[in-house]
């Protein structure tokens, strides 16, 4: 009888650990996101770089940012685009967006027109207006042949498959 009191304390701690382990993670990013607001740009990049090679991509997001302007981090636009791709593919719909704009005016990548009218597609599909002028706009660029082309790429670019669309 003793040992289950025993086992059942011990699992209560490990799921009152793992709740709380959790919530720090998930605090994590609100913490990094005021270090930036508090203006120190290169401690924020630090907890930004962290947080983006474990997954997140809005953290991702966050440290394109920095890239791009040059705060806290040398500005780099390949790294910029760099950390921007990472956040689009994480489902980022802001980081699509920029990645479109990206591919649209040749920042950091190669421009193209039709990678650009996928990323603002798929940023769209969340239902943000901005994407849908966007995805409007490069449309509108893009030959009848170029569009299909475009179009099927963004079939290809579904699900886990969305790094097809770099």
């Amino acid at each position: 009888m003793m040992a289950s009191a025993l086992r059942l304390r011990l699992i209560l701690a490990a799921v009152l650990w793992c709740t709380v382990c959790g919530v720090g993670r998930a605090d994590a990013l609100a913490d990094a996101l005021q270090v930036r607001s508090s203006g120190d740009y290169a401690a924020a990049a630090q907890q930004f770089r962290q947080l983006a090679a474990a997954g997140n991509a809005s953290a991702a997001f966050q440290l394109s940012l920095l890239y791009a302007s040059g705060q806290g981090v040398k500005a780099d636009a390949r790294e910029s685009v760099r950390w921007l791709k990472m956040a689009a593919v994480g489902g980022d719909a802001q980081a699509q967006i920029n990645l479109g704009v990206a591919y649209a005016k040749g920042r950091g990548v190669p421009q193209d027109d039709g990678k650009a009218y996928v990323w603002f597609s798929k940023a769209a599909g969340s239902g943000d207006s901005v994407a849908l002028t966007n995805r409007d706009i490069a449309a509108r660029r893009l030959s009848t042949m170029q569009l299909n082309q475009a179009n099927e790429l963004l079939v290809q670019c579904q699900g886990p498959h969305l790094d097809a669309c770099l």
